[in-house]
């Protein structure tokens, strides 16, 4: 017995060795991929705000403004990637997934600012009606849509009301 206690105890002290070295390669290998991934995230930010603002020296004083979320949203990216990376057990994947996500809505919006010289809100995603995406309310006797009710635009509809408690029934043209 104290030959296999010796081996087992002998076997430990140089994995331990191993180990030790092992750990900081891997830490550093950790370390390396982070930044890299943090230079990712601080690259697809401009990236998306040059597109936005379409000017170098605005995009580089939105960086330099410490009151402006640049590096706030750089954490984000950088979080989300790491999550991405980490949900896939392989590094530096999240790239080809959240950077196409941030770079086409960019891309809309800048497009929406030539035309409309406002960028592109959530709201522009929202209220939508069932005739294959034009916006609501933009033309006459549309039904706009806000949310939980519904109204007629033109003034030639008049609501139905119920006899008996005189709560609004359905549309129907006067």
């Amino acid at each position: 017995m104290a030959r296999i206690d010796s081996a087992v105890s002998s076997s430990q002290v140089y994995a331990d060795g191993e180990s030790s070295s092992a750990r900081y390669t891997r830490t550093l290998s950790g370390a390396r991929s982070a930044l890299f991934t943090l230079l990712i995230a601080i690259a697809l930010v401009f990236t998306v705000e040059l597109i936005v603002r379409w000017s170098w020296p605005d995009t580089v004083a939105y960086f330099a403004d410490p009151m402006r979320p640049a590096w706030t949203t750089v954490a984000v990216f950088f979080l989300a990637m790491l999550g991405v990376d980490a949900l896939f057990g392989r590094e530096h994947k999240a790239a080809l997934l959240i950077a196409p996500l941030a770079v086409v809505p960019a891309f809309i919006s800048q497009q929406k600012q030539v035309f409309l010289s406002d960028p592109l809100y959530p709201t522009d995603f929202l209220f939508r009606t069932a005739d294959h995406g034009t916006d609501a309310g933009t033309r006459e006797g549309q039904a706009v849509d806000r949310g939980r009710r519904r109204r007629r635009v033109d003034r030639g509809h008049r609501r139905w009301r119920s006899p008996c408690c005189g709560s609004p029934g359905r549309t129907f043209p006067s």
